[in-house]
């Protein structure tokens, strides 16, 4: 049993790609197999954790990871206490209510109450048996339409108070990627843009939106969103 390789933890936050795949846990060859297949046809950025422990630790030190367009796939294995599970998910609800990242769990749990939960507590548990590749890309894929729709809403209403804000299409698109927690360099790419003129946008968006970081500026624009 192995976990995916792929982007390193520290990077998990500054992938200029789109779409995330977060693996937890140690899914067997085959298993591992569809999910790279799913994260090859999607183009997503690959991220793994041997557990939910080491990942709840870098979202309580992460801020964006929560709004990062993507898909956390957790495996569970019978007998496993869910505690973990369980924390990952009241965290995204309190914490973070508005978390565009969506969760799902694969599994063998015969406690039929832990299953329920799980499956009706995120986007989803499916048994992991003889499964095809068809059927595990399938269910990834329906959790990440379901993210890429709350982005694409959370991007629309963020836009409407940024231009309240009096903030420029291209410095809405800046604000956009920031809180997307993507560096300047990164931004600069994926907009075509030199380093320096981000840098520009970027200060001014913190000037008028009265933040002093992008820490601030997530805060207070997912606040906006919760009132």
């Amino acid at each position: 049993m192995s976990a995916i390789s792929g982007i390193p933890v520290a990077e998990l936050t500054q992938s200029p790609l789109d779409v995330h795949l977060i693996i937890v846990g140690s899914f067997n060859l085959s298993h591992q197999s569809h999910l790279e297949t799913f994260a090859k046809s999607k183009q997503c950025a690959i991220s793994t954790f041997s557990d939910l422990t080491e990942l709840l630790q870098v979202l309580y030190q992460c801020p964006h990871i929560p709004y990062l367009t993507g898909v956390i796939a957790t495996l569970v294995t019978d007998g496993e206490d869910i505690s973990e599970p369980v924390s990952l998910l009241k965290f995204l609800r309190t914490a973070h209510p508005d978390a565009i990242i969506r969760s799902v769990f694969f599994g063998s749990i015969s406690n039929v109450d832990s299953a329920l939960y799980l499956s009706e507590q995120s986007d989803g548990y499916k048994p992991l048996t003889s499964s095809s590749e068809k059927d595990v890309v399938k269910f990834l894929d329906a959790a990440l339409d379901a993210a890429i729709d709350k982005r694409g809403r959370l991007v629309e209403n963020l836009a409407l108070i940024a231009k309240a804000s009096a903030l420029t299409p291209k410095e809405i698109d800046v604000l956009l990627k920031v809180i997307s927690g993507l560096s300047n360099k990164e931004i600069a790419l994926g907009l075509n843009n030199s380093s320096r003129t981000v840098e520009i946008h970027r200060a001014s968006v913190f000037e008028k939106l009265n933040v002093k970081n992008a820490i601030e500026l997530s805060k207070l624009m997912h606040g906006a969103m919760r009132r």
